[in-house]
């Protein structure tokens, strides 16, 4: 089942988008209330953190270990993977966007992991040169989301 959509405030060309889902543990706001504990990275490239690092599987097994190390310090702990959806790039490549796209087969990996253990997966679009103006974003992170109809998918950006 797919999310409400709500129109969003300002937002171009008044796109409507889903809004918010419980989150892992209930609720439906991150901060202040919980704690995050992130793994990041680009799926593949270990230079860009661990989830660069191995199988997502594996990822979540220590991400789980690396929050509970948080758990004493008063709020919830919200563990959740930040993976690289969209890389900047030194060169503009074929779509001269200096950008390179994570595949949703490796979108879908991290997703089915982060699900398994019950937290979050941020997708991370990094624009290199392209514009975000005239809906760019919301056709990016659509792009990057065909996995959206599932809770427990943030995302975030960012510019340049």
């Amino acid at each position: 089942m797919r999310p409400a959509t709500t129109p969003v405030p300002h937002a171009p060309n008044a796109e409507l988008l889903p809004s918010a889902v419980q989150l892992p543990g209930g609720g439906t706001t991150i901060f202040p209330h919980h704690r995050v504990v992130a793994f990041y990275g680009a799926a593949g490239v270990p230079g860009l953190g661990v989830l660069g690092k191995g199988a997502p599987t594996s990822a979540a097994a220590k991400l789980l270990t690396q929050a509970h190390a948080y758990a004493r310090f008063g709020r919830p702990i919200l563990p959740a993977f930040e993976l690289i959806a969209t890389v900047v790039q030194h060169e503009p490549g074929a779509s001269g966007t200096y950008s390179v796209h994570a595949s949703g087969t490796e979108i879908g990996r991290h997703l089915a992991a982060a699900r398994r253990i019950h937290t979050l997966l941020i997708l991370d679009i990094q624009p290199g040169y392209r514009s975000f103006a005239r809906g760019a974003l919301l056709r990016e992170i659509s792009r990057a989301t065909r996995h959206r109809a599932r809770p427990r998918l943030g995302m975030e950006h960012e510019s340049r």
